[in-house]
């Protein structure tokens, strides 16, 4: 895992692009997850969900169009135990507005669930499945505090498109009858400052 984190902020810092157009960052989140066909995301029974990580975002031509990407590290659980991810957005949002402005968009990700820790079903890490792919949406805010420094709050939604872990389903007796694939599902409330670099001025 340390060797894809490795890999990709060096990507980020030696891509040969147009930089005055390019922004670098950090994202935090918290928010809940819960998997689907269990329990109510909004319901009490949902989970923490924690997540911090680096973002870089491409404006072309200084347009309203903005394609993001990042790698984060997430946690989802609860005191027990937490499930361990790895997730790489990709997606693009559209930002109306100047000094301040409404943001929204979406995308799609992919998740890679490399460990638990705590006290997890056994089941989970026995029929966990190493890589999800899923999709996400998110709205909100972001404020320009200088032409090189911004800052937004966004609301985002995940959910995930391939299953996370498989469940047992038992008879009243107590036999096992089936298997259910499970899939993860969350929102958080985000929070990032992004860095817009600028290509030095040629004598």
């Amino acid at each position: 895992m340390k060797k894809i984190i490795f890999a990709f902020i060096l990507f980020l810092t030696t891509h040969p692009g147009p930089a005055q157009n390019f922004e670098i960052g950090g994202e935090f989140g918290f928010g809940k997850t819960t998997a689907m066909e269990i329990s109510d995301l909004f319901g009490s029974d949902a989970d923490n969900n924690f997540k911090a990580g680096i973002l870089a975002s491409f404006n072309p031509n200084h347009t309203i169009l903005f394609i993001n990407s990042g790698l984060l590290l997430q946690m989802k659980g609860n005191n027990q135990g937490y499930l361990e991810n790895l997730k790489m957005p990709v997606g693009v949002d559209l930002f109306f507005g100047k000094k301040l402005g409404f943001v929204f968009g979406g995308g799609l990700y992919l998740n890679y669930f490399y460990s638990t820790t705590g006290k997890v079903f056994s089941e989970v890490e026995e029929t966990k499945t190493n890589f999800q792919l899923g999709a996400y949406f998110d709205i909100g805010g972001k404020y320009n505090i200088t032409d090189y420094l911004n800052i937004a709050l966004k609301f985002q939604m995940d959910f995930d498109l391939t299953p996370v872990y498989e469940e047992g389903s038992y008879s009243a007796g107590g036999w096992l009858t089936g298997r259910d694939q499970l899939k993860s599902k969350e929102y958080s409330g985000n929070l990032s400052i992004m860095y817009r670099l600028h290509k030095k001025n040629k004598k």
